[in-house]
């Protein structure tokens, strides 16, 4: 796939009179990354060469003049303007051309149907420049493109047309690997009966590896490889070692994946990216078996990430129709690998980085950790990376399966860090069930409750004297003796993290899978809205836990399915958070919010937080380095 999002950006060109020379300018957006700056080295690579060949072409037709075109660039710092601020993408990268409108088509053209998408390298705009704005840029500051001064890449890094012509069989340049990967060491005696790694650059070598590779597959039903010092298995079927984990799964190419796959236009972008990063996706329900996926259809899929895996996987593809490999990487093998081999240039240190794709926005997140708390996570995630000076406070908003919840403001000068939401509640249902019995017409929910499903009540962990009140709705005679016993549960161990409330969700209805699972599973859009509001309890600001657990149970007695009351669950904490920022900005006028924790590797809970945060309002999620601590 290719940055066809350029094209789309022309249109303004295509009305522009071909004889008046314009002024456009190519704007990027990228990260401190291997990725990018191989990005950047084959986009200036492809505008050396279409500068060449313009200026060629020129001459040829005795049309060159001095100034017919004009190419320059520039490196810069971002200044993002969208409420989201990536942080990491905080690099900005210009190209400057000024030429007439037949030639900037052309360029952008060119840029579209060679240049790969990126993760870490992203086309922002066209932005084209009158006059005025000419005065302003201040030229004296870009560089050159000089044709003269132009020298290959190398090793090349393949644009979109190389890779095309690379598993094209009618192409001269079909199985041609050798400039991208090279091979250390080979065990396959097939192989060597025939070749040495000294004969790699021929193409009939390369041709007759994958060859090898593919029948010592097809018999073993694994290979063991080794990459840039990394060794990894392919495997037909996945190995009953890895059986609890989310299998990371090679498909042969986009149409494959999508074809097994639930996927949005954001991940399919990020499938086919140059990184080619394990995306967090949701397998079609038919093939939820044969990839071993977990309950809620969850795997890693990926692209073929070096151009070895990308013949290999071909081949299998289109001879023995074979569309995905299992993908494990092996840290400690006693056996030899069949084949050692390094990338010519690396895009990536790993090779099964792993990311959660926003639906409607061009944001990933890495399923990384780092630090042992949460200031370590902040550290990595600075005010400064902002690029303001002025900011000295923002929201912190921490959602973690394993490390406690929180709320805090971060301040730059004074005091660091301020919690504004303690979160701190028991653990067990019962107690918010006797709370909530004395809010206004929770026995009656209860009551009707127990009356649709008693089998149900029975796992509450409710006294059976309670049990029994409830049931029967005998509210009069037991109240002052509940109030007494709920006046007790103070004492109780307390939960600091906001998400086991999930967990009494899934007691109180008796779920057979996690809610989070469930609401993975939906397939609309808007659920119903769970109540969680905010109630003073002495001098405290708390969540009003029973009145979440009462939201919850009247949207079940409703008759509201698992699935869609599940993703209401989740999509109005999300909307709590953005409330919450909201209040922030009125109350103390931070209009800054870090949102952190591996909550946001959920992919409805990341889409719905990026909605929820209002848009006068700066989101800043994690960095590459982690989504949350260890």
């Amino acid at each position: 796939m290719k940055e066809e999002v350029i094209t789309a950006e022309t249109d303004s060109l295509n009305k522009a009179s071909n004889d008046k020379a314009l002024t456009c300018i190519f704007i990027f957006y990228y990260t401190e990354s291997l990725s990018a700056q191989a990005m950047i080295m084959l986009l200036k690579n492809l505008t050396y060469s279409f500068l060449r060949n313009t200026i060629q072409s020129l001459s040829d037709n005795h049309e060159q003049k001095d100034d017919s075109i004009l190419l320059q660039y520039q490196y810069d710092i971002a200044h993002p303007t969208h409420h989201i601020n990536t942080q990491h993408h905080s690099k900005k990268f210009s190209i400057l051309i000024y030429a007439n409108p037949q030639t900037i088509l052309a360029f952008s053209d060119m840029l579209s149907s060679h240049l790969p998408l990126s993760l870490h390298f992203v086309f922002s705009k066209i932005q084209p420049l009158d006059s005025q704005d000419l005065h302003t840029i201040r030229l004296n500051k870009w560089e050159s493109f000089n044709p003269a001064d132009m020298q290959r890449i190398n090793p090349p890094i393949p644009t979109v047309k190389m890779l095309e012509e690379i598993t094209d069989n009618q192409n001269p340049n079909f199985c041609c690997i050798n400039n991208f990967i090279t091979p250390i060491k080979c065990s396959l005696d097939s192989y060597n009966a025939r070749y040495s790694l000294q004969d790699f650059h021929h193409v009939s070598s390369q041709k007759y590896l994958i060859e090898c590779l593919t029948t010592e597959l097809l018999l073993q039903k694994q290979l063991l490889l080794q990459c840039n010092n990394v060794c990894y298995m392919l495997s037909i079927h996945l190995h009953k070692t890895q059986s609890k984990a989310i299998p990371h799964i090679i498909f042969a190419d986009l149409y494959n994946a999508i074809s097994y796959l639930r996927l949005h236009d954001s991940q399919k972008k990020a499938l086919a990216s140059i990184e080619k990063p394990f995306v967090l996706a949701h397998c079609k329900e038919v093939f939820t078996q044969a990839f071993n996926a977990q309950a809620d259809d969850k795997i890693f899929a990926s692209l073929p990430n070096d151009y070895l895996l990308l013949l290999l996987l071909h081949t299998l593809q289109t001879i023995h129709n074979i569309d995905y490999l299992f993908f494990t990487i092996v840290d400690n093998s006693t056996k030899e690998p069949l084949l050692s081999y390094k990338e010519n240039y690396k895009i990536s240190d790993n090779k099964q980085v792993c990311y959660t794709i926003a639906s409607h926005s061009s944001y990933s997140l890495s399923h990384n950790r780092y630090g042992e708390n949460l200031f370590e996570l902040l550290a990595i995630n600075p005010l400064s990376s902002l690029n303001t000076t002025n900011i000295t406070k923002r929201l912190v908003v921490c959602l973690s399966r394993k490390n406690p919840s929180a709320f805090w403001i971060e301040n730059s000068q004074g005091e660091k860090y301020q919690q504004i939401l303690d979160i701190n509640f028991s653990p067990l249902l019962c107690d918010h069930l006797q709370r909530l019995f004395h809010y206004k017409n929770g026995d009656k929910l209860l009551h009707n409750f127990a009356k649709t499903h008693q089998e149900i009540t029975q796992h509450w962990g409710l006294e059976s004297s309670f049990l029994q009140t409830i049931i029967q709705g005998d509210y009069r005679t037991n109240k002052t003796q509940q109030s007494k016993e709920s006046n007790s549960i103070q004492n109780n161990k307390q939960c600091s993290n906001l998400l086991e409330l999930f967990q009494l969700i899934q007691q109180m209805l008796q779920l057979d899978s996690h809610v989070m699972e469930y609401a993975n599973k939906c397939v609309r859009d808007r659920g119903p809205r769970i109540d969680y509001k905010l109630i003073r309890v002495d001098d405290n600001i708390e969540l009003d836990y029973p009145r979440i657990l009462r939201s919850v149970m009247s949207f079940y007695l409703a008759g509201v399915e698992n699935e869609l009351l599940c993703y209401g669950v989740i999509e109005s904490l999300a909307e709590f958070v953005g409330t919450l920022a909201g209040d922030m900005l009125i109350n103390y006028g931070i209009d800054r919010v870090f949102v952190c924790g591996d909550l946001l590797l959920e992919q409805c809970f990341l889409d719905k937080i990026i909605q929820a945060i209002p848009k006068n309002i700066s989101l800043a999620l994690p960095n590459e380095n982690g989504v949350d601590y260890l």
